[in-house]
């Protein structure tokens, strides 16, 4: 089971009821299953990798977003905002950390094909 999730998720007990879900599945659906959670996991990493995003990087976000959401988002405000994953994401990008090259070194490149071919992070 250890090489199916050889990215683990951050949090312990979500890795246990990963490995218990995998365990109750039969082939084809448990290398599905360990593949989506290698790929969410990694992603976990990925957001999990730099501090919370400043207001800085918030108002920076907000510059970037259509007029219509960036009004609503501006309503919410920053302390609201700071789980939003794309403010999370342009927070770490603003400090290079990209996403593509941090999924890269993590995952195998098997895994790292697939994530490319049918993520939407370009």
């Amino acid at each position: 089971m250890t090489d199916l999730l050889y990215i683990r998720h951050p949090s312990p007990d979500i890795h246990y009821n990963q490995v218990e879900m995998l365990n109750s599945l039969n082939e084809p659906a448990k290398s599905e299953m360990a593949l989506l959670f290698r790929l969410g996991n990694a992603s976990m990493h990925y957001y999990n990798t730099g501090d919370e995003p400043t207001e800085e990087d918030y108002l920076d976000w907000l510059s970037g977003l259509p007029a219509g959401i960036q009004d609503d988002m501006r309503k919410k405000g920053f302390e609201s905002c700071k789980t939003i994953l794309s403010l999370q994401r342009h927070a770490l990008e603003r400090k290079d950390i990209g996403m593509e090259n941090y999924i890269r070194g993590l995952l195998n490149t098997e895994d790292y094909q697939y994530w490319k071919k049918h993520s939407k992070s370009e």
